[in-house]
């Protein structure tokens, strides 16, 4: 309470309502009052082509706590055999302790936290509202694994060899999935690139102002990702070539820096390629009032 009781002045500040978050205000203005509302409702949603149901009912929360529970089974280790047999083992051969019905406890509440909170319904990066269960995913796994070990047959040899079990799925998931995950499966996933990065090394952008031609995403998204937290910094402000009234109010936003123009992938083809600057404010908008504008 202590540590959240700041976000009331702040979104007072913000919203004008202690009791309502930014983002809250934002995706009723941009999406339609109550669109990110927390429970069920035929208004929730930001209408993406992937919500197989749009709004929020129990059908939804039913897929998503189907996706969720896939996404854990692989992604909590990375396991070929299933995140989750060891915990799921457990907890059905009975003889559990208070410690354990606590971490249940902790699985039960984050399931049905999120099961009245609105996502689209289709898949995501991992069960990203199911992360609160990592610590008693990996405590119940652990303790499967014990358990198991001591009331198989033959006591003497068992636990070595559920620890050896366990082992051998640890150094399979770290040779094969983990670097799978971290190096090929995201890279330029969705068209995401980080030339934009190298150019502004190599042009020396500065302190510039740079406008990016080319689809929000993924030509935009990709270099606004570098945008400074404090657009006063010492660093490039990438924006969206989106139309002409925008570039004005861009340039009059940053009257003193200069300005460069940056073609996106979609554009060229291949990666970003700068097509003019650096240039005064003015003489960049006499360049872009030259193009058609684009919606």
């Amino acid at each position: 309470m202590a540590v959240a009781a700041p976000l009331l002045a702040y979104n007072r500040h913000f919203t004008g309502r202690a009791g309502t978050f930014p983002i809250m205000a934002y995706n009723d203005a941009i999406y339609g009052k109550g669109a990110n509302d927390y429970g069920f409702g035929k208004n929730r949603g930001m209408g993406w082509a992937i919500d197989p149901n749009p709004g929020h009912d129990p059908i939804d929360a039913t897929i998503n706590a189907n996706l969720n529970t896939t996404a854990t089974q692989v992604e909590l280790f990375g396991w070929t055999a299933g995140s989750l047999l060891l915990g799921y083992a457990f907890v059905l051969a009975g003889g559990l302790v208070r410690a354990d019905r606590l971490m249940l406890g902790v699985v039960a509440l984050t399931f049905t936290a999120y099961f009245f909170n609105y996502f689209s319904g289709g898949p995501d990066f991992g069960a990203r509202y199911w992360f609160l269960m990592i610590v008693p995913g990996v405590a119940l796994t652990a303790r499967g694994a014990l358990t198991l070990g001591e009331r198989m047959e033959d006591t003497a040899r068992s636990p070595p060899r559920m620890l050896a079990a366990v082992t051998w799925l640890v150094v399979a998931a770290t040779v094969t999935f983990i670097p799978w995950r971290s190096v090929n499966k995201y890279y330029r996933y969705g068209g995401m690139r980080p030339d934009v990065r190298t150019l502004a090394t190599e042009h020396r952008f500065g302190k510039a102002l740079v406008i990016v031609t080319g689809p929000e995403d993924p030509d935009y998204a990709s270099a606004a990702t570098y945008n400074p937290l404090d657009l006063s910094a010492d660093a490039p402000v990438y924006a969206w070539h989106r139309d002409q009234p925008t570039d004005s109010a861009l340039v009059g936003a940053f009257p003193d820096r200069l300005t460069w123009l940056v073609d996106g992938p979609t554009v060229t083809g291949q990666g970003y390629l700068v097509r003019a600057g650096p240039l005064p404010g003015a003489d960049m908008l006499r360049l872009l009032g030259a193009e058609p504008a684009r919606p």
